[in-house]
Formats: structure tokens, C-alpha cells, sequence
């Protein structure tokens, strides 16, 4: 099997623009991958994270017409083997063969988590790169069922949390996109790649709360794999009065809220 393979180097792009970029290219990895576009035209971009899945309750902010996160699905169902009767893990795509992107796209901005942003110093140092390559070895996509999902929230035992999801402006991942098997290298000025090499050869890295391996294979190019399968991007439905709406959201860029934060702002939401 050979790995999915999308190149692209270095530009300088604007925080409002960053959801759209990521999306335009990982939307054009996988596309090639599956031979169609199975994310549609309202796609969320997330960046990596191992837990902002299907289920996870959001909320529209005033934040560049975005959305942050309200509730993770931990939140909502504690035992892990409890919720797979309401979410349905897919099925897994493997990549097979080589397609290369023509989209350009700075390393930082493609690594970036949107929920869990990277240290400053580390979106500095990826930023750096010349030109990054991105593989990844398979996909699916993760989605809610619907009646059963819908009463859940129905008998949900937490007041606050019932309350809550019953307010306007509430939305639900419907669906989430998980890959695994990335690998990426980041390639530097030499004179860049001798200092950064101290400080990241054969070390692990956490975006999102996904590691990377990190290795320099040459003075200039940096490696970074993870065998781990993480969430990157998901589609965003209403919730009716707790209840899935057919209606699919209109997909902004999401505000840099956990659910554990979004826990203590009970209060003050609208």
C-alpha cells in the first residue's frame, strides 16, 4: 500500500482565512483519496484533536460568525462503550496510490488545532518550513444516529446540561472526519534546520492532544508521524428544542473553546 501523498509550501494567510485554506486542503486529500468529495461544501475544519467528535455539542459565537464547543461527548456519556449505541464509528477508507495537491498552504496553519491551538513557539518554529508534504494511510467518517442520539439528550440526568442544550444557537457534530497513519516533513534553511534540530530530533510533539514522533531526517527536513487516528474536521447540525435538525449549519470558524471551559460559562450564555 502506498501512502496518500499532498505537497504544498509555505504562504502567509490571515487568521480569518485559516479555517477555509485548511479545509480546501484537506477536502482535496481526501477527495483524491476516495476518487469524489465526500466532505461536501460545509465542512468545519478542526485541526487535530482526539476528542472533539460526533456528538459534541457547539455554539454559534459572534467570533468571526463562529462556533465553539459546548459540551464534548464525554460530557454528555462517560462511559465510552455506552455511546456506541448512538454513534456509528464508519467505515474505514484505506489510501491507496499516490495524488499530489496543487494547494499551498503554511505548515503552521495545516497543523494548527483550531480547538487546542499549538504553543506560539511551536506555530513559530513550523512556520519556518519551506514546504511540507502530507500523508496519510486511511479515513472515515464517524457520524450520530439520529433517534437514538436524539433520546439520549431526552434522558439526559444532568440539569445544567439539559438546560443548556435547550437554549437557542445550539448545534451538534453530526458527523466527524477521522485519519491516521500521518506523516509529514517540514523542510528548513539550512541555517534554520541546524537549530531546530536540537531541539526536536527524536523528541514527540502534542497538537490538538495528538503526538508526533519528531525527526530530523536530513540538516533541513523534519519528520513528524503518528500512528494515532485523530479527528480533523466535521459538519455542524441544529439542535430543536434537543432534538437533530435536518438542517446542516452554515460552517464558520470555531472559537478556541473547550468543554471544559464551556462547563463554567453556564451562566452567561445566550
Amino acid at each position: 500500500m502506498k501512502r496518500l501523498i499532498v505537497a504544498f509550501s509555505i504562504l502567509a494567510i490571515t487568521a480569518p482565512a485559516f479555517s477555509q485554506d485548511a479545509t480546501a486542503l484537506w477536502r482535496d486529500v481526501v477527495r483524491k483519496c476516495a476518487q469524489n468529495d465526500v466532505l461536501g461544501s460545509r465542512l468545519l475544519y478542526l485541526g487535530p484533536s482526539n476528542d472533539i467528535g460526533a456528538g459534541t455539542i457547539w455554539r454559534k459565537t459572534g467570533f468571526f460568525r463562529g462556533y465553539a464547543v459546548r459540551w464534548r461527548l464525554s460530557d454528555i456519556e462517560a462511559n465510552a462503550n455506552d455511546r456506541t449505541t448512538y454513534i456509528d464509528p464508519g467505515q474505514t477508507t484505506t489510501c491507496t496510490g499516490n495524488a499530489a495537491s496543487t494547494i499551498k498552504l503554511d505548515a503552521s496553519v495545516a497543523l494548527n488545532s483550531k480547538i487546542y491551538p499549538v504553543s506560539a513557539d511551536l506555530s513559530a518554529d513550523l512556520a519556518k518550513g519551506r514546504t511540507t508534504g502530507v500523508t496519510v494511510d486511511s479515513w472515515r467518517w464517524e457520524q450520530i444516529v439520529e433517534g437514538p442520539y436524539d433520546k439520549k439528550l431526552r434522558h439526559i440526568s444532568d440539569s445544567d446540561l439539559n438546560d443548556d442544550i435547550n437554549k437557542p444557537n445550539r448545534l451538534v457534530m453530526s458527523r466527524a472526519l477521522r485519519v491516521k497513519g500521518m506523516n509529514t516533513d517540514i523542510k528548513f534553511d539550512t541555517n534554520v534546520g541546524s537549530d531546530l534540530k536540537t531541539k526536536y530530533d527524536g523528541k514527540t510533539i502534542v497538537i490538538g492532544g495528538v503526538t508526533l514522533s519528531a525527526k530530523f531526517t536530513n540538516e533541513t527536513t523534519l519528520h513528524l508521524s503518528s500512528d494515532q487516528e485523530f479527528y480533523l474536521a466535521g459538519e455542524l447540525r441544529p439542535l430543536r428544542q434537543g432534538n437533530v435538525s435536518g438542517t446542516t449549519s452554515n460552517i464558520g470558524q470555531p472559537a478556541n473553546t473547550t468543554g471544559g471551559k464551556a462547563r463554567s460559562e453556564l451562566q452567561r450564555a445566550h
